[in-house]
């Protein structure tokens, strides 16, 4: 969808659906920032889905050290090859945290100590 917007904006003369499609765009932007504006809840899932995006991209930096962090190869398909390995590695990471933290928190409750069930939320990589 978002393709078909870029290649209709990027018309010199716009059509009415062009046209009726940026207005309804810019609607849907304005309820997004009253709800935003409106509800604690929205901005605090926001937030923490913006910090699992910053805390793949600190791993991503974490497990690619080789050659400063830099992607040096000359071809696009070497790069994509690389690029996928790294999302591969970090997304193996992320599986055996999230296993690893399930398997603890499943311990704790064999063990009958509490386990707050609200955490279970934070167990989804």
């Amino acid at each position: 969808a978002s393709l078909m917007l870029r290649k209709l904006g990027s018309y010199p003369r716009q059509n009415g659906l062009a046209v009726a499609l940026r207005e309804l765009g810019r609607i849907e932007r304005t309820l997004f920032i009253l709800d935003w504006l409106q509800s604690v809840e929205l901005r605090r899932r926001v937030h923490a889905g913006l910090n699992k995006g910053e805390a793949r991209n600190a791993l991503a930096r974490a497990v690619f050290f080789n050659r400063l962090g830099e992607i040096r190869d000359r071809s696009f398909e070497q790069q994509r090859y690389r690029a996928s390995g790294l999302n591969l590695v970090t997304a193996a990471i992320v599986l055996w945290n999230t296993v690893y933290l399930e398997r603890a928190t499943q311990g704790l409750a064999d063990a009958g100590k509490p386990v707050d069930n609200d955490l279970y939320q934070y167990l989804s990589p």
